[in-house]
């Protein structure tokens, strides 16, 4: 069975992160986090590829499958906050 591919941009910008958060250490760590965070959750049915982006598209999320697409969203949407 063939898994559905996602794209998943994470915001490169550290004021995306919150007005504390540097470039230089906490941005690395966050965006690790978050992938490590998204990987546990989704990776074993979905094939996930994250890309680091200053200026994601739309929600950021990317599938030619939408539940996929709206369930990740949500997903991110409930949960950011703990790669902080």
């Amino acid at each position: 069975m063939n898994k559905t591919e996602v794209l998943i941009q994470l915001p490169a910008d550290p004021q995306y992160w919150g007005s504390t958060a540097n470039e230089t250490n906490d941005l690395p760590n966050i965006l690790d986090r978050m992938e490590s965070m998204i990987r546990a959750e989704f990776e074993a049915r979905l094939d996930l590829t994250f890309e680091r982006t200053a200026n994601p598209r739309g929600s950021g999320v990317h599938s030619d499958d939408s539940d996929a697409v709206e369930l990740i969203s949500e997903w991110i949407s409930d949960n950011w906050t703990a790669a902080l």
